[in-house]
């Protein structure tokens, strides 16, 4: 591929969820992106709304607020932005954002307007670059040079999806057959695309640095005694809460430290009568680090089904970037640090390993987590992915 070149990004998330410190690879993936030489400017399309309720977030997100730059064009129902300076990074004339609802509508009316985004950009058959597997039509019908997929969790088998599994079973056939390279998060999303030639193996990343140094002790932690069993992450169904339950109440002791956004469904409620577990509401990707880097044990208490055995979480990387020991159920993705993570089959067994880790944690051990975490950064995973794309022949 001769760089620079454009990309078309179809967003997982809206722009306004990472502005408030909300982040997922795709942020990760784009904010390294940006910085490469081979890239020239992107446009970043938000998340596409696929019903109303979700409709009327998204227009109170990017229409009636809006993500902060110069304006190019807008109208009731599209918005287009160039974003000099975010969370994503300092990028003068690089980067764009372009917010629509006409999805709700249809896919190919909001098409139109995509279209007309990329042509007063004045992009030249820019590479498509997906992460929803909602909406398609980009696949069949937007003129590009190269169709990338990057698959990031089996949307199939995910609560909020659970209206759309029909549809997502063709959408992903669909991708399969249209997308030119396929990256996926965990190696069994591939068995999804098991007869495309250029599926390929991406697992997540880490900024390392970031998480490294001392960092001032959080003020709704000091009250909280030690030790601290933390977890870092959307609290939603994918978390078990019958084993937080067992742990809790068998670890009166020790301190159950959740640190992130809980789902209606998960209620905090139920957890009243346990007093040795702590929910601290959502914090910052900015600030993360001086949570995360003052637990004694991150745990990754997650339920066993399809859908985390498509994940590859992001908190692994985060934990073992501060040194930290980790106790996980066996879901995808801990076999990458085999040696830097105690698996647990069932709640008794959980609850040893806690007590295991904490035990056999030492300075020397928390350096060794730290060496062994250090390669896997977002620098070389965006490495690996450019260098796949040049090579395919539709680049050049």
């Amino acid at each position: 591929m001769n760089p620079p070149y454009d990309i078309v990004m179809f967003n997982m998330s809206s722009f306004q969820e990472w502005e408030s410190g909300i982040v997922n690879r795709n942020f990760h993936v784009l904010r390294h992106m940006l910085n490469r030489p081979e890239v020239g400017r992107v446009l970043a399309v938000d998340y596409m709304p696929f019903n109303l309720k979700r409709g009327l977030k998204s227009y109170l997100e990017s229409q009636a607020f809006g993500v902060k730059g110069k304006t190019i064009y807008r109208d009731m129902t599209n918005r287009l932005v160039q974003v000099d300076e975010s969370r994503i990074g300092r990028h003068a004339g690089k980067l764009f954002v372009y917010s629509t609802v006409d999805t709700i509508v249809s896919e190919n009316f909001a098409l139109r307007g995509i279209r007309r985004a990329i042509k007063k950009l004045g992009f030249q058959r820019p590479v498509l670059w997906s992460y929803t597997p909602i909406f398609v039509e980009p696949f069949r019908n937007l003129d590009v040079r190269l169709r990338v997929f990057d698959a990031v969790d089996d949307w199939r088998n995910h609560s909020a999806y659970e209206k759309q599994r029909e549809k997502l079973e063709q959408n992903y056939k669909i991708i399969g057959r249209k997308a030119d390279v396929i990256f996926t998060v965990a190696e069994d999303l591939q068995l999804l695309f098991s007869e495309h030639g250029q599926a390929h193996w991406i697992p997540n990343g880490v900024d390392f640095d970031r998480w490294q140094g001392q960092f001032d002790f959080p003020d709704d932690m000091r009250s909280i005694p030690a030790p601290v069993v933390g977890y870092a992450g959307v609290i939603q169904d994918r978390v078990d809460v019958k084993l937080i339950h067992h742990l809790a109440e068998n670890n009166p002791e020790k301190s159950f430290v959740f640190v992130g956004m809980v789902w209606p469904e998960i209620s905090k409620g139920q957890f009243s009568n346990t007093k040795n577990v702590h929910f601290l509401g959502q914090k910052t990707y900015d600030d993360l680090p001086k949570y995360i880097s003052h637990f004694h044990v991150g745990i990754i208490p997650h339920k066993v089904d399809p859908f985390t055995q498509s994940m590859n979480p992001l908190k692994l990387y985060e934990y073992l970037a501060c040194g930290l020991p980790v106790v996980s159920t066996p879901v995808a993705g801990m076999e990458m640090f085999e040696d830097c993570v105690k698996i647990a089959t069932d709640p008794e067994y959980f609850s040893e390993q806690i007590d295991s880790a904490l035990d056999s944690d030492t300075p020397e051990q928390r350096l060794r987590r730290r060496r062994a975490v250090k390669p896997h950064s977002w620098d070389s995973r965006i490495e690996k992915m450019l260098e796949l794309i040049k090579q395919q022949p539709q680049s050049v």
